[in-house]
Parts: structure tokens; C-alpha cells; sequence
């Protein structure tokens, strides 16, 4: 059977500062990570810049470590999501326009922000191992 779909790239940071993960809520889809889609360049300046925009911090991209897709209802196109850990550098958190609030999660207390969401879920998980 042909697959006809096509797919968004885009890159996620799961940001690690002291010890713990920071976790956004998306005006839109609920959880989410800093990042979004390739538009030009160096895959890490490009999720440098995302991250930026998104939360006014600079980080350190490590590698990536994990890779899913997704249909987005509410965009209704489908992604192909790399995660990378990377690490806080510097800067002050500030959210954008395209998030709620944010929390910095660890290996103790992330289910409790995902137990609705089985994706995010299984990506923190794999973050932890």
C-alpha cells in the first residue's frame, strides 16, 4: 500500500536545568517543548532559535534522543518530531504568545504532568532512562 502523507519536520529541546526538565503548555495541544519546524540552516542553530523565540533562554544542544509522529487535529497535517537534549545556558524565562504556562519537571513528579498525554509520556520516559 503507496503512503500519500506528508509530513512537517520539526525539533523539540527537552531543556535540562539543575536536575530538571522544563515542560510548556501550548495554547493549542497542551503540553508541548520548545521547538518547532526546520525553516532554513544548521539543524541545532535552527532549534537554538526556536528555543529562543519561545522562551528567551540559550541553550546548549547535547544530540538527539528520540524521533515520533503525529497527526495534528487542529493544524490537521501530519509531524515527524525529533527530540534533543540539551542543557541551560543562560537567560531569564519569558514565554511567547504560543504558551500558557511552563513547570520544570523530574523523574519523581512528570507523570503527574502527563498522565492525559501517552506520547509526551513515553518521550519524558525515554528522557529518564
Amino acid at each position: 500500500m503507496e503512503n500519500n502523507k506528508t509530513y512537517f519536520v520539526s525539533l523539540k529541546a527537552f531543556i535540562e536545568k539543575d536536575d530538571k526538565l522544563l515542560v510548556l503548555e501550548n495554547n493549542k495541544r497542551g503540553l508541548d517543548f520548545p521547538g518547532g519546524q526546520i525553516q532554513n540552516g544548521i539543524l541545532e542553530e535552527e532549534l537554538k532559535r526556536e528555543v529562543y523565540e519561545e522562551t528567551n533562554l540559550k541553550i546548549k544542544v547535547i544530540q538527539p534522543f528520540c524521533i515520533w509522529d503525529m497527526h495534528i487535529d487542529s493544524e490537521n497535517k501530519n509531524v515527524f518530531f525529533v527530540g534533543f537534549k540539551c542543557i541551560y545556558e543562560s537567560g531569564e524565562l519569558k514565554l511567547s504568545h504560543e504558551h500558557l504556562n511552563y513547570s520544570w519537571v523530574d523523574e519523581s513528579n512528570y507523570k503527574s504532568k502527563t498522565m492525559n498525554n501517552d506520547i509526551w509520556s513515553e518521550m519524558l520516559s525515554k528522557y529518564f532512562e
